[in-house]
């Protein structure tokens, strides 16, 4: 079922207007209004939970359960779809990801199709590919009003096996879904992106992962970090295409290229958060991701105009 409501936002950089508040409240404010341009943003502070007294439990303790998380904020009642990986799914704690606690603490509903090891490239008709699951509607309903559909920008497409297969953005303008070589992570993301708009006819957001490095203390290894960003260059320009040559509300929320995001946290705590350089324990998700994500929507939508 199509929608009739259209969020009319220009785009912006995040990053460089964040502003990093560590205080114990989870919650952020809906009230403020502020302009915005090129790539949404608006000035927002995450407040992230970051506090070195925990260091002393377990990052996957039940103290950072979804159970022991407050709720209250302006995202409540709102519908959001996620299609992913291991990363939102949370194939590190039980299946509690971002989507789990953002619910818990805004009152929203989240639904997500995330299925560990998968990717956006559609080889085969792979039945496990991100597009063959949200083409299913399995888990996806495509009968259901939505906000928002949060697209995982997912490292397995630059993983040592898959990176070749990156692709370029198609230089049509007149879409025709058949044209697409979804064999690529480009292909499959253009389809997947005209698909969501041409069943739901919401935001889209595409969700990166968190900065990792050939080596250091975020080491990541088997996933190329130099690929990784060839690859965010290129979702960068699919936005702009769409936002040139259509009204389709493609957002970047984007935790690589945000300093300010991951530099929230010590390398110490990184190594106690994550249970590699790529998958958050509860308490990543709940202290330092979660926070981000929930300032960001609030902020995207206070300034949303139907």
């Amino acid at each position: 079922m199509k929608q009739t409501k259209r969020y009319n936002l220009r785009k912006v950089n995040l990053g460089i207007l964040l502003n990093v508040v560590m205080t114990m409240s989870l919650v952020a404010g809906c009230d403020q209004k502020t302009n915005s341009s090129l790539y949404f943003s608006t000035s927002f502070s995450p407040n992230y939970l970051i506090n070195s007294d925990d260091l002393q439990y377990d990052a996957n303790d039940d103290k950072f359960n979804i159970e022991n998380t407050t709720a209250g904020s302006c995202l409540e009642g709102k519908t959001f779809y996620w299609l992913g990986d291991s990363v939102i799914y949370g194939s590190s704690t039980n299946g509690v990801a971002v989507s789990e606690f953002l619910s818990k603490t805004t009152g929203c509903l989240c639904v997500k199709d995330a299925i560990s090891g998968t990717k956006l490239q559609c080889i085969d008709n792979d039945p496990l590919s991100f597009l063959s699951r949200v083409v299913s509607g399995t888990t996806l309903k495509p009968d259901k009003e939505i906000d928002g559909f949060f697209i995982q920008i997912s490292v397995n497409d630059v993983s040592s096996l898959n990176y070749k297969n990156m692709g370029d953005l198609s230089s049509q303008t007149n879409i025709n879904l058949n044209s697409f070589d979804v064999s690529t992570t480009l292909g499959s993301l253009e389809y997947i992106v005209n698909y969501i708009e041409n069943t739901w006819d919401c935001p889209i957001f595409l969700c990166t992962q968190s900065f990792y490095e050939n080596s250091g203390s975020r080491q990541a290894g088997f996933f190329n970090p130099d690929w990784y960003t060839v690859l965010l260059d290129k979702v960068y320009s699919l936005i702009d295409k769409y936002d040139t040559f259509s009204n389709f509300d493609v957002e970047i929320i984007n935790l690589f290229y945000d300093d300010a995001f991951n530099n929230a946290v010590s390398d110490l705590y990184f190594d106690w958060a994550m249970d590699d350089s790529i998958h958050p324990k509860l308490a990543g998700y709940r202290n330092w991701w979660t926070p981000y994500f929930i300032s960001y929507l609030e902020a995207f939508f206070a300034n949303a105009v139907d």
